[in-house]
């Protein structure tokens, strides 16, 4: 055999037709100047998108700088006075990385179930999300039912971990999809990996020799964002507001109640919240039950880990759509840079997880489109039901998903090795045959892995529909009904949100007037030529991901209008475009579901992000030119200072000027919060909230045990023995509404004392927020006497309430008061969303 004539190929393996060489290659065209015309105007075009998309970069980066000139001073504070608090909880700390051993065991298990050929730092993240996932699935199961001891923990875990094991061992002996030869074991599946490791390294453009110097910025950039981002959420306390209503005051019921706490009522806040799909809550509740004590630790590290594997996969998404580390390396230090991803992942609350979602998916769905292996499908429809045990919205995954399993094999080519070697380097390992998509739909494992997906995603659904009667408490009731839901404190909750909310829903009442406020909302009006833009996504979605969108319609139009030869002949850029349908479905259905049905907060739909930051690397094959590419680094590194690094330091626990005393005040422009670490609890609430850190200490000290009747909703800062009644309840054990229509005060006041056990009411300034609130009168209660004050700090006044005499008359109120008039505007907001 001459060594021109290429090796016969293993039995039962498919040579793809353009690896086999032509006998007679095609004759070259004439016409050469014309070619060279044409290659000139192809690369002034290149360079022209290029200058386009670097000068939205440039003017929406400047903008950002010139808006917030007290970020670019922020770094002088560096050397100012720090000090280190003490008592941080090492106990917790060991439970929980424990606990963080065990989530890593359990993904890592599940995803040896599967035939999949990630990277370790890949694996790794996950291998944790997975693994959370599947012990919050187990831990919500015993919860429900208020089975949540250490006993049936230790047995649920360690069942599922034997379970994963078992199927480890089954799925090595099987025959892998990816390619026919060799005998199925174990060993087999380690080597393909190994084989298929070293041959996507080797596909992967590195820097080489200066250029290392490159990558060093944007790493330091990187990790320094991640540190500050672990700074300001381990060594603080949590004074998110949702965060004090239901993440950590939520998973506190949950450790004491060793199950869900059951609130059955359209209440504003908390009574909404409780019936909330509760994966985080409930692995902090986990970890606190097996360490015997209740710690918000726990999910203060998990916030921030979720964050750092975000960026992981960001990362490796951006370098499988691309194969170039630099660049690969500077849109992870776009998404990191995005403030509104600090600010999320710096709160224990699910919003970061909601993230590690959302990039995890992103990942599987990239994978899968590459290779058509059915682990990489199976894995991502588990992901997205284990995601929907997180929130309601997580459902949505499920478009790009089918979006995913049609680009894989509707009409698309089998790639061509030479150009995915994503199991390229062994003999006897070859890309399986993309069947149709009829043929596709047709597969018996595909059915299999979605039925148990719907029964794993369908659980906490399942609970409400037979606890509230709406599988989706309290919303869409007009057409799923439920329990205990009156209309107009739906309305009140709507308007509460319309006014302290941050979303494209101040700007307009209906779709299409907020669809005209679009720019607006993202890029506001301003003094001068320049804009005043929406900070927490910029200047990433304007600056950049708007011409990534562009870059990829353009060639995606250009592809369709090019032939069906010229796709087959570069298969691999046609799945690449086609995950674009993928990414974009999600950010597109998730800008559309803000503007349409939930327009009050942007956090709601965080998930964009990882889309936005994945729509950069579209506009490769522009920005990779020298002079674009050195443009882009440069300004890829001014982001990642200002806002990125500048933000992270300053932190937003704390947000705007806070007294330290009664002749000093601070803020984090400053860097206080940043150099004084570890503060006392109390001490850092007075910071927060002001006054009402007073105020809570005083109720804390002097009414445990009692009953309060109040619109706080923080309940993790009040003692566990105090319960929290609020003003517009209504519960299988009291209903408070009722209380709204008796026109006598003093009967209010009596039923209260009476018949609910209630003493005491709170006043909050943020009660007259709620148009509901005003229902029960209560400012009469001072006028006729039937409340004494006891306590006032700040604005926030405790009262007693005092029992009336049954045949005495009382005057009428000096107020008068028509039951239902609309609420003044609030003074603070109902979250603290920054």
């Amino acid at each position: 055999m001459s060594a021109a004539t290429p090796p016969p190929p293993p039995p039962g393996r498919r040579v793809p037709a353009s690896a086999t060489p032509r006998a007679n290659p095609p004759a070259a065209r004439s016409g050469r100047p014309r070619a060279g015309l044409n290659r000139r105007s192809a690369c002034w075009t290149a360079h022209l998108a290029a200058g386009l998309g670097c000068g939205l970069a440039l003017l929406f980066t400047a903008w950002f700088a010139r808006t917030n000139p007290a970020l670019i001073r922020l770094f002088q504070y560096l050397t100012e006075e720090w000090h280190f608090g003490s008592g941080f909880e090492w106990r917790m700390l060991g439970w929980t990385a424990a606990a963080l051993f065990l989530f890593l065991v359990l993904g890592r298990f599940l995803l040896e179930c599967f035939e999949l050929y990630l990277p370790r730092p890949a694996t790794l993240a996950l291998s944790f999300l997975f693994g959370m996932g599947l012990a919050g699935f187990v831990l919500e199961l015993l919860a429900i039912p208020h089975w949540l001891y250490r006993a049936p923990m230790a047995a649920a875990l360690g069942g599922l971990l034997g379970l994963l094991w078992l199927g480890a061992i089954w799925r090595g002996r099987r025959r892998p999809a990816s390619g026919l030869g060799g005998e199925p074991g174990y060993n087999e599946t380690l080597l393909r990996r190994a084989l298929a490791r070293a041959a996507w390294r080797a596909a992967v453009t590195r820097p080489r020799g200066a250029a290392w110097l490159l990558a060093v910025p944007l790493v330091a950039l990187i990790v320094a964002i991640q540190f500050f981002i672990f700074w300001h959420a381990v060594l603080y306390p949590e004074v998110y507001w949702d965060s004090l209503i239901l993440y950590l005051g939520y998973a506190r019921m949950t450790v004491l109640e060793h199950g869900f706490h059951t609130k059955v009522t359209g209440q504003v806040g908390f009574g909404l919240g409780a019936n909330y799909p509760h994966l985080f809550p409930v692995l902090g509740a986990g970890i606190a039950t097996a360490a015997g004590q209740w710690s918000e630790l726990p999910q203060r590290i998990i916030a921030p880990l979720c964050g750092a594997a975000t960026t992981l996969l960001v990362y490796h998404t951006g370098l499988r759509l691309t194969r170039h580390m630099i660049f690969s390396l500077i849109l992870t230090l776009l998404y990191r840079a995005v403030p509104l991803g600090i600010i999320y992942d710096q709160y224990a609350s699910d919003y970061a997880l909601a993230l590690l979602f959302a990039a995890a998916f992103l990942y599987l769905c990239l994978l899968y489109l590459q290779t058509a292996l059915p682990g990489y499908l199976a894995a991502a429809a588990i992901l997205t039901a284990l995601a929907m045990l997180l929130n309601y919205l997580m459902g949505i995954l499920w478009l790009p998903w089918a979006i995913t399993l049609w680009g894989a094999h509707a009409g698309a080519p089998r790639p061509d090795p030479r150009r995915n070697p994503e199991l390229e380097g062994a003999p006897w390992t070859a890309l399986p045959a993309r069947p149709p998509l009829a043929r596709a739909l047709r597969r018996g494992w595909l059915w299999g892995i979605l039925l148990l997906s719907c029964v794993i995603g369908s659980t906490w659904y399942i609970r409400n529909w037979i606890v509230t009667g709406n599988p989706v408490y309290a919303f869409f009731h007009e057409w799923l009904g439920g329990k205990h839901i009156n209309p107009e404190v739906m309305e009140a909750a709507a308007h509460e949100w319309r006014a302290n909310g941050a979303g494209i829903g101040r700007l307009g009442d209906s779709p299409m007037e907020r669809l005209r406020a679009a720019f607006t909302f993202f890029a506001g009006p301003g003094p001068g030529f320049f804009w005043h833009q929406y900070y927490r996504t910029e200047p990433l979605l304007l600056g950049f991901t708007l011409f990534g969108v562009l870059a990829w319609l353009g060639r995606w139009i250009s592809g369709c209008l090019s032939g069906r030869s010229r796709r087959r002949r570069r298969a691999h850029r046609v799945l690449a475009l086609r995950f674009g349908w993928v990414v974009a479905s999600l950010l597109f259905g998730l800008l559309a579901f803000h503007f349409v049905l939930a327009p009050f907060y942007l956090y709601q739909i965080i998930m964009i992000l990882p889309c936005a930051a994945l729509m950069v690397a579209f506009a490769w094959p522009w920005w990779r030119l020298p002079l674009w590419r050195t443009v882009l680094l440069l300004l890829a590194l001014w982001v990642g200072v200002i806002p990125g690094l500048a933000m992270a330091m300053m932190g937003f626990k704390i947000v705007g000027m806070f007294q330290l005393s009664s002749d000093r005040t601070e803020s984090p422009l400053t860097l206080y919060p940043l150099r004084h670490p570890l503060p006392r609890p109390e001490v850092f609430y007075r910071w927060r909230f002001g006054e009402d850190a007073r105020m809570w200490d005083y109720i804390n000290r002097n009414l445990k045990g009692e009953r309060l009747l109040t619109h706080d909703n923080r309940h993790l800062v009040y003692d566990p023995s105090i319960t929290l009644v609020h003003l517009d309840d209504w519960t299988d054990e009291w209903n408070i509404q009722a209380l709204w229509g008796l026109p006598n005060p003093a009967d209010r006041v009596r039923q209260l004392i009476q018949l609910h056990n209630i003493r005491y009411y709170l006043f909050i300034p943020n009660e007259l927020a709620a148009a509901t609130n005003r229902r029960m009168q209560t400012e009469q209660w001072v006028e006729l006497h039937l409340a004494e004050l006891i306590f006032q700090a700040g604005e926030n006044r405790l009262y007693r309430l005092r029992l009336p005499p049954e045949d005495q008359p009382l005057a009428a109120p000096t107020t008068p008061f028509a039951a239902g008039a609309p609420a003044p505007a609030a003074d603070q907001p109902t979250t603290a969303t920054p």
